[in-house]
Order: C-alpha cells, then sequence, then structure tokens
C-alpha cells in the first residue's frame, strides 16, 4: 500500500504489467430497505460534497505527477461513481484531473448520461486523450437499479464514435436453476448475445466470473464454452482481453501449450481487485503545481471553446 489519503489511495502492486493503482473514493452503498434500494452515503471524513472536493483537490496537487506516471486514476470504489446522486462530484473531480493533465478511467453500470456526452464533453473542453470509460456488465443480482442493455450499448456507441476510450469489466449471465433457486449455472447462449452487442464499441475487455464453489463438468465446459465464443469475438474486432483471476480459480489453469486447450487459455491472468494501465496520449505535458491556478486556466479555456462553438452555429444557421 503506497499512498494513502481520505480520497485518493494508491493500491501497490509487484505485477510489472498492471504496475501501481491510484483510486479515488468519496462514497460508500448504505442500505436504504432493501438489497436492491441501496443508495450512496459520503464518507464520514467528509463535511460534505464541497469538503470532499476540496480534500480531493489536495491530495490530487501532491500526487499528480506520481499518478501520471502511473497510468491515472480510477473511479470505483465503494459506490458507483456515475449514480445520478453521485456524478456531479465525480464531474468536478474529473475537471480538476483535466486541468492538470491527469488521466481518469471510470467503471460504472449507470449509461443514461453517455450518449448525449461527446457534445456536452466538446462544449467543455475535455481531452479524450486523458478520460476513459468502463462498463460493469453481466452480473444478474446486482444491488440497485442499472442501465439496460440497450442504454448501455447506445452509450458506449456515442462515445466510441467520437473517439472516447471505452471498456468493458464484462461478468458471464447466469441463469437460475430451476432445481435449486440458490444454485447459479451460467448461461452460454445470453453471454455471447450480450457480449457480442458491446464488442464493436469497446477497445478491451476484461472478463470476471462469479466466485462458486463447485461447478459440474457440463458447468464447467459451459463455462469454457462462453469464453471461447467471447474471446473470438473480442479478437475479430481486435479487442484486447484480460481474465481476471477468478477465471482461474472457477475453472482451473489450462495448458495452453496443448493443441486440446481451450482458445481462451493463452490470455494472461489479472489479479482480482487489480486494474490494468489505461495507455493513454499525454496531449497536456503541464506538471503538477497549483490546482488553483490550473483549473482557472481550464475553465477559461472551456470558455473560449463555449463561444468558438457557438459561433460557429449561429453563422450555419445565416
Amino acid at each position: 500500500m503506497g499512498f494513502v489519503g481520505d480520497a485518493i489511495q494508491q493500491i501497490g502492486s509487484e505485477d510489472l504489467i498492471v504496475g501501481a493503482s491510484w483510486v479515488c473514493r468519496f462514497y460508500n452503498y448504505r442500505s436504504s430497505g432493501t438489497a436492491s434500494e441501496l443508495e450512496p452515503s459520503l464518507l464520514s471524513c467528509f463535511k460534505d460534497e464541497s469538503d470532499a472536493l476540496r480534500v480531493f483537490n489536495k491530495e490530487m496537487t501532491a500526487n499528480a505527477n506520481a499518478i501520471k506516471e502511473d497510468g491515472g486514476l480510477f473511479f470505483f470504489r465503494g459506490a458507483d461513481p456515475m449514480h445520478p446522486a453521485v456524478n456531479s462530484l465525480s464531474g468536478q473531480a474529473l475537471s480538476s484531473c483535466q486541468a492538470m493533465g491527469v488521466p481518469v478511467n471510470f467503471c460504472t453500470t449507470y449509461w443514461e448520461w453517455a450518449k448525449d456526452y461527446p457534445g456536452y464533453a466538446a462544449m467543455l473542453g475535455i481531452n479524450k486523450g486523458l478520460v476513459a470509460f468502463g462498463a460493469d456488465i453481466g452480473r444478474p443480482f446486482y444491488s440497485g437499479k442499472v442501465s439496460s442493455l440497450e442504454v448501455v450499448t447506445e452509450g458506449l456507441a456515442s462515445l466510441h464514435k467520437y473517439r472516447f476510450k471505452t471498456w468493458a469489466l464484462f461478468t458471464p449471465c447466469v441463469s437460475e436453476n430451476s432445481d435449486d433457486p440458490y444454485a447459479l449455472d451460467y448461461d452460454v447462449a445470453r453471454s455471447a448475445e450480450v457480449f457480442k452487442s458491446i464488442v464493436p464499441f469497446i477497445d478491451f475487455v476484461r472478463i470476471w466470473l462469479t466466485p462458486v464453489a463447485v461447478l459440474t463438468d457440463a458447468e464447467l465446459h459451459g463455462v469454457s464454452q462462453i469464453l471461447n465464443k467471447i474471446t473470438s469475438l473480442a479478437k475479430k474486432y481486435k479487442v484486447h482481453v484480460i481474465l481476471d483471476s477468478t477465471v482461474r480459480d472457477v475453472v482451473g489453469f489450462p495448458d495452453a501449450s496443448s493443441p486440446s486447450a481451450p482458445k481462451w487459455s493463452k490470455y494472461k491472468y489479472l489479479d482480482t481487485g487489480r486494474w490494468p494501465r489505461f495507455e493513454v496520449s499525454f496531449d497536456d505535458t503541464r506538471e503538477a503545481g497549483n490546482i488553483e491556478a490550473a483549473v482557472k486556466e481550464a475553465m477559461d479555456a472551456t470558455s473560449e471553446a463555449a463561444m468558438r462553438q457557438h459561433e460557429r452555429r449561429s453563422k450555419n444557421k445565416k
């Protein structure tokens, strides 16, 4: 463990592929009655959202260069960063990172905002090389209300079209076993259908399996089928594949050199809880420094970009 602040923490790793991960955390989930009604709750170390942003800016100022060197800041700790109740604070934190030239990576199940985001981002002067968006998709019993597959696909397609970096944390779909309501088995057809709808619009996929105590041979075969279908589709669309260590835990560690080895066995594993560096273009080489000055500079640039866009639209209407 490296730097540990109230809003920003560094999680170290010896894996050279992964490097160290810097994560942002403002909220936890709290129950509002039932398991499906979880709402974000601001961490007790913050007085309110303004205080949380102040602390974030202070910690970012102190660590911006290290975070840039390590691949950026990751938003997926405690509560979903794009949950309607918290996405305003996430957006303000993104603005600060943009001002400091720090890459940011979001992972979310909420995608209603994404379809129209490219136009909004253009108005704000968002540097697309410094932000990436991941879709957490496929889990059957995720707590809370999440976006439909159609909404997620539309959002990914819109972002991908305008060359934002996009990816997926994909969990193969499972179906309930009618003989045992507490047993889960993987749904090969549904998993392939879901992944096929999003694969044209992502740059990489991280595959995560729901931990299961014991699987029958038939169920293990089904999992392997799903992985083969997903990796085949990924190869077709030139999407990079990362296997979470939960895959190894569920189906074992097959010998990739064997002639009969499944297609997916050649991919590298990534430990659960670790996140890959997201290689982005560093168009903004500004050094970390006074964040107030950096934010003002970014706001001025945003205003200029908005004025230019308004002028272009006015000319087009004439």
